[in-house]
């Protein structure tokens, strides 16, 4: 059977999409815009991909007539389509729609997003009934979340056509190993003791991300036991960095390579996602770093919003959104508490296996379009 995936945003889950289709005995073409970027060395994805040109008007990418000419070229039996929400992907759908290609629309948004300005509430209340249609008349939507699942039904759809299913990763690739002592002079990582715990966060120094509420709680003398591991981009970096260049026990890394991100797990006890609620951009849809983390055995601690609790599950730690003091209480109690460290550990590796494998991600899309 040929696929193909659009995916306007690339990120690498994508191209392990694509790949795990193709072990099936499938031809997955995966289309997209490019890169997410968010990572300096992630341009080498682009050669697994068809780049399809874009089309700029104002903060919009719109649809290219080489995404529709490629399509008809093709004639693909099965389309998955990500950022449904995008004018790309929505006249996608209703341009495969006429064309009798079935289609799976993957639903990441679960919050209505709100606009100040005037003629950019006109813009997007247009877009929204756009957007309604569109997910409204497919025959079958999958919700990356609970979030979105609610989402959808608040906007009006069946909740017979729902199906909540969340994206996973390469968990052969994202697994613990051995620190690389290479690794840890390449980045200038000093040895860090045994003893001591060891929180990452991956989230950058942006206000969504909750970094001013991280900051906060670094702050604080009661976690000076603990090390924190954070790499340094985003709009905030001048903001935050006096504070915690001051401190000791936090090491501020360069915006890594992709490759060694799993070192980075690896070398970490707890991931953090203190992210916040956000009508003007999105909530927190379906965080990759919280499935790396969980397929890297790693303890992870995450705000009540958006998509993160249906990815954390029951394996980890939730706290309320801009709560400082949350985040010091349950940092000091996983570290007072190696009993229940070592038992979230195994339960997080455990999940990823039954959940996040981006090959049972895959066997579920292919269950639900009736193909095998």
């Amino acid at each position: 059977m040929d696929i193909v995936i659009w995916a306007p945003v690339l990120y690498p889950w994508m191209i392990e999409l694509g790949k795990a289709l193709d072990e099936k005995g499938h031809t997955a073409v995966v289309f997209s815009n490019g890169i997410f970027g968010n990572h300096p060395d992630w341009k080498k994805f682009e050669k697994d991909v068809v780049l399809i040109p874009k089309i700029q008007l104002f903060d919009e990418a719109f649809p290219h007539p080489a995404l529709f000419s490629a399509i008809l070229r093709l004639k693909p039996n099965l389309l998955i389509v990500l950022a449904t929400e995008s004018f790309a992907s929505m006249a996608l759908i209703l341009f495969t729609r006429i064309l009798g290609i079935r289609t799976i629309p993957i639903v990441e948004n679960n919050i209505e997003i709100k606009y100040d300005r005037p003629i950019e509430k006109v813009a997007r209340t247009l877009e929204r009934l756009l957007v309604r249609y569109v997910h409204k008349n497919a025959n079958i939507l999958v919700a990356e979340s609970d979030a979105s699942y609610e989402y959808l039904v608040r906007m009006g759809c069946s909740e017979e056509r729902i199906f909540t299913i969340l994206h996973g990763a390469n968990i052969e690739l994202f697994q613990s190993k051995e620190v690389d002592q290479d690794f840890l002079i390449r980045y200038n990582i000093p040895d860090i003791s045994l003893k001591k715990i060891k929180v990452l966060y991956l989230g950058g120094f942006n206000d969504y991300k909750g970094i001013e509420y991280l900051v906060n709680a670094i702050q604080s003398n009661a976690l000076d036991d603990v090390v924190f591991l954070i790499p340094v981009f985003g709009s905030l970096v001048s903001k935050y960095m006096p504070a915690l260049n001051r401190k000791k026990n936090v090491f501020l890394l360069p915006h890594m390579e992709y490759d060694d991100m799993i070192q980075l797990y690896t070398l970490s006890d707890i991931v953090i996602v203190p992210s916040l609620s956000n009508d003007k951009e999105g909530n927190e849809r379906s965080p990759n770093a919280v499935i790396e983390a969980l397929a890297c055995g790693k303890v992870v601690i995450g705000t009540d919003v958006g998509g993160i609790p249906a990815h954390i599950g029951e394996v980890g730690l939730l706290i309320p959104e801009k709560d400082s003091r949350a985040i010091i209480k349950v940092i000091i109690r996983l570290a007072s508490d190696k009993e229940l460290m070592r038992d979230l550990k195994t339960k997080a590796r455990k999940r990823a296996e039954d959940i996040f494998d981006i090959r049972k991600y895959a066997d579920d899309l292919l269950k639900l379009s009736n193909f095998r």
